[in-house]
């Protein structure tokens, strides 16, 4: 989901078995990847057996497909934004500053928590990046992070230029044709080798919003930063729009944003998150 920037001014201190995927895919030349509607994780449910809270760090391998928005990216509030959050960002007194946004698309392949498909004083100001909105294939990832997220159903699937439907969902909330480059060859990166200065890759998330009632999400009270780190092979690739209209999203569940031309596919990739408050 889009990663915006984010200001955060508080008035008061703040006190601190899905299948996995599979580690070979075929030929990726051209991907086309549906997210269909998300399915919120009530609130009182107990964490299922089996799934357990991972401590930080985590460090995951996966692939992915880095889609990325116009810069300045304008601001979507219509899908952006979980509507459980919306109430917890205005109290926070949270504004959207704009800068770099991506939408990253990740397929893991291990992780901490197995097979898975900031403390603020009195009128203090931090600004960062944010995770306003994430759609996950597992509950063993709902339940640990603090990051707004939601099951959902996704679809990977190589897939010819006259197929434009999805065979679980004829409606999903997002859809796009991902056709890798034939002339930019592959080169490695490490985001973490880049001045800070260029590009900070901190997230600041907000507490999320958990009232008891039966279709919401975990709820939280604190503030938290987690730093990651992404490193690995990187293709140029060109995001083509899979729904109707020429959208990428429905503007309901994901925000209906023209993303820019090209963007990037990693694979292989890893990623590591460290929670620093």
């Amino acid at each position: 989901m889009p990663l915006p920037r984010l200001m955060h001014s508080p008035t008061t201190p703040n006190t601190g078995s899905a299948e996995p995927w599979p580690t070979t895919s075929p030929n990726p030349e051209q991907r086309t990847i549906y997210v269909s509607s998300g399915v919120a994780l009530p609130t009182g449910l107990p964490i299922p057996e089996g799934h357990n809270k991972a401590l930080p760090p985590w460090t995951f391998d996966a692939e992915s497909w880095w889609i990325f928005p116009p810069v300045p990216m304008p601001w979507h509030s219509k899908g952006a934004l979980d509507p459980l959050e919306q109430e917890r960002y205005r109290d926070s007194q949270a504004t959207y500053a704009g800068g770099l946004g991506a939408i990253p698309l990740i397929r893991y392949h291990t992780s901490p928590v197995g097979n898975m498909s900031y403390k603020a004083g009195p009128n203090s100001t931090i600004s960062g990046l944010s995770i306003t909105r994430i759609y996950v294939s597992s509950i063993a990832s709902i339940v640990n992070g603090n990051t707004p997220k939601k099951l959902a159903k996704f679809d990977f699937t190589k897939q010819d230029a006259s197929e434009s439907t999805s065979e679980f969902s004829p409606k999903p909330l997002f859809s796009a044709r991902l056709v890798l480059s034939r002339q930019i060859p592959t080169f490695s990166l490490n985001l973490a080798r880049i001045p800070q200065f260029a590009l900070d890759p901190t997230l600041l998330q907000a507490p999320l919003t958990g009232s008891g009632q039966g279709d919401e999400l975990t709820g939280t009270e604190k503030w938290y930063t987690m730093i990651p780190s992404f490193s690995g092979t990187v293709r140029v690739m060109y995001p083509e729009p899979g729904l109707g209209e020429s959208k990428f999203g429905d503007g309901i569940g994901f925000p209906d944003v023209q993303p820019m031309s090209a963007g990037l596919w990693w694979s292989p990739m890893s990623l590591s998150f460290v929670k620093c408050g």
